[in-house]
């Protein structure tokens, strides 16, 4: 039968800057450039919540080879950092041009699973983004702070052993393009946004042991 779910939580936590590491910064708009923000007194905020739907072919038609599955999910959140403006732009862990405001995550999963080595087969579909540009405030019109960030991911897991599983994940994801090449990140923020580009963003490999 199907599974519903629905999660809410919350994080708070306190980032740092160690020489050419920036782990929270604010985007000083004169200078066009990050500067560092005090740990203690800009403490970074996420609230969200979440629903997830879940279902098996093979809970209606038994058999090692009925097992299709599906996987669907909402979730909504808001963050920020503390002291800082409604419109300000920030850099938490690394990432630049961030702004406080309300935001969405759409996952689906449609994937095969086998009784084999490779047991599970699938492709995984992300959409992000803010609900409103405006949260990017004199940035919106050019930047477009409502881009949407697409990706699309084939998924792979082999069971090794009966204490072994490997997963492997290969994501091709969406971004802003721009009229011309930005030197820095936070260059984007000051240019046109012309349309969007696909390129590969990440291969991700997970070993998990059971003793």
């Amino acid at each position: 039968m199907p599974f519903f779910t629905v999660k809410a939580g919350g994080t708070v936590g306190l980032g740092w800057n160690f020489s050419d590491f920036e782990g929270l910064c604010k985007l000083d708009k004169e200078k066009k450039k990050y500067e560092t923000l005090s740990t203690f007194s800009h403490p970074y905020y996420e609230f969200w919540g979440e629903a997830s739907l879940m279902f098996d072919t093979g809970e209606l038609i038994p058999g090692d080879w009925n097992h299709v599955l599906m996987l669907a999910s909402f979730k909504a959140l808001y963050s920020g950092i503390a002291g800082i403006d409604r419109h300000d732009i920030f850099e938490w862990q690394c990432t630049k041009n961030k702004a406080p405001g309300a935001q969405y995550e759409v996952n689906g999963l449609l994937g095969y699973q086998m009784p084999l080595v490779l047991s599970i087969a699938g492709l995984m579909y992300t959409a992000e983004g803010h609900f409103d540009g405006s949260d990017y405030g004199q940035f919106n019109k050019k930047y477009c702070g409502n881009f949407v960030t697409h990706t699309i991911a084939p998924v792979l897991q082999f069971d090794l052993t009966e204490k072994d599983e490997l997963f492997c994940l290969f994501a091709f994801s969406t971004r802003r393009n721009f009229e011309t090449q930005p030197e820095e990140k936070e260059d984007e923020l000051f240019m046109k946004k012309i349309g969007c580009e696909w390129y590969f963003y990440r291969f991700a490999l997970s070993w998990t042991h059971t003793f």
